[in-house]
């Protein structure tokens, strides 16, 4: 399954959810942080290594500004150092992204926006375009139950550690 998706999408692209860009960027910005940051410390340096391989797979990686508004939002502890130079991190390795962008108007027009709220429903709504890849267990199980793409991060910590 996991291999069809990647032939797939692999030029039309990839969508991001939150938690998992947050891990991108926090441990392109330091490893080590990934372990004592209060939203990725769930993960661990093998997940990040994990992650940044199954996304070079794929030619564009996208993410949408609910997203990238959550982001901002959730990682503004990380404090160790002036605040401006993580918001920096996230300019350079955003950079090479793509945005895409869904008007809220159109969102909360859809049963998805009841059910997960704006940024989750986005996502939903750009599951016809993109492969969604996210670690959010019920937003998953909605869109496979819609017949729309999406993968577990759980999925790919299994598909490379039985490799």
């Amino acid at each position: 399954m996991i291999n069809t998706f990647i032939t797939k999408f692999r030029e039309r692209g990839i969508l991001i959810d939150t938690n998992l860009l947050i891990l991108l960027l926090v441990g392109s910005y330091d490893e080590d942080k990934i372990l004592s940051f209060k939203r990725t410390r769930n993960h661990t340096i093998e997940d990040y290594e994990y992650l940044k391989v199954f996304l070079a797979r794929f030619e564009n990686h996208f993410y949408t500004p609910n997203i990238l508004t959550e982001i901002t939002n959730l990682t503004d502890s990380i404090n160790t150092e002036p605040q401006y130079l993580f918001f920096q991190h996230i300019q350079r390795v955003l950079s090479v992204f793509k945005e895409d962008i869904v008007s809220s108007d159109e969102i909360m027009q859809l049963k998805s926006f009841l059910k997960f709220g704006l940024t989750d429903a986005v996502n939903c709504k750009l599951s016809d375009k993109y492969l969604v890849l996210t670690d959010d267990l019920r937003l998953c199980s909605y869109l496979e139950s819609q017949g729309l793409p999406s993968i577990n991060f759980n999925h790919i910590r299994n598909f490379y550690l039985f490799k």
